[in-house]
């Protein structure tokens, strides 16, 4: 049976300022749910119903007290969605990257102030695709754990970081590596080349007012995706959000590093 002090805590991690004093956060769902347990999240409370229940005692630790099978009114009443799912679970956050480490030696985004947790979930499932471990970001970003990041993340938050760094750090931690920006007044990203054994830093910009000012002074070069409008002066569409525009680089610069 759910106790009143579960049921509280769950209310309470729909407030990042609840998810970060209990180091928790919500997700709902059995594909999603199933993925964080194999990528190794630790499970705290899980809530599903009486169909569901024999899969997770025999997925979940032998020592895992915290299952309880409820009805799934209860569900409805509890869940962030507006179709509750089959179950719903209460996870530990995992450990947050170090401040002073070195930068992964790898290709990387910055996400410069996304407040969309759509965006933001997309983004860190297509770091998952293309095989990167940790994002960077300035510090007003949406929290990675927030309950529809989780479920736009699709459990890719398990596998991929997200590394808060003030802008005035990156370039320090760069190390010379150089910043590029998306920016719809660039050059064409197909006629730039990424310099050979030399990884990128890419950043994106906020949904509304792209890169801020305090960013521009850092980036080497402004690239961006270029359109084609059915007629030469015609209508299009006025820009791509973060997440797209994040899916196309990653797609080109990972292309380019193979050859």
């Amino acid at each position: 049976m759910l106790t009143k002090k579960e049921e509280k805590l769950i209310r309470g991690l729909q407030r990042q300022k609840i998810r970060q004093e209990q180091a928790a956060f919500l997700a709902e769902g059995s594909k999603l749910v199933d993925d964080l347990l194999k990528s190794g999240m630790e499970p705290i409370l899980l809530l599903c119903l009486e169909s569901r229940a024999a899969h997770y005692i025999e997925l979940l630790p032998p020592s895992f007290r915290h299952l309880r099978i409820v009805e799934e009114a209860q569900l409805q009443k509890l869940s962030t969605l507006q179709t509750a799912n089959q179950l719903l679970a209460v996870f530990r956050q995992a450990d947050p990257p170090s401040t002073d480490a070195p930068l992964p030696d790898d290709f990387l985004l910055y996400l410069d102030g996304i407040r969309d947790p759509g965006n933001m979930g997309t983004i860190l499932r297509l770091a998952d695709w293309f095989g990167m471990r940790q994002i960077l970001g300035s510090g007003d970003c949406v929290d990675i754990y927030n309950p529809k990041v989780v479920q736009a993340s699709m459990g890719s938050l398990a596998r991929v970081s997200f590394r808060p760094v003030p802008a005035a750090m990156l370039q320090e931690l760069a190390g010379g590596r150089p910043i590029l920006g998306s920016d719809m007044e660039g050059a064409d990203m197909y006629s730039y080349s990424p310099p050979r054994d030399e990884n990128v830093i890419l950043v994106i910009g906020n949904e509304a007012r792209g890169i801020r000012e305090e960013m521009q002074g850092l980036l080497k070069h402004k690239l961006r995706i270029p359109s084609y409008p059915t007629e030469p002066n015609g209508p299009r569409a006025e820009s791509l959000n973060a997440a797209i525009a994040a899916a196309i680089f990653c797609a080109e610069f990972r292309r380019k590093s193979r050859h």
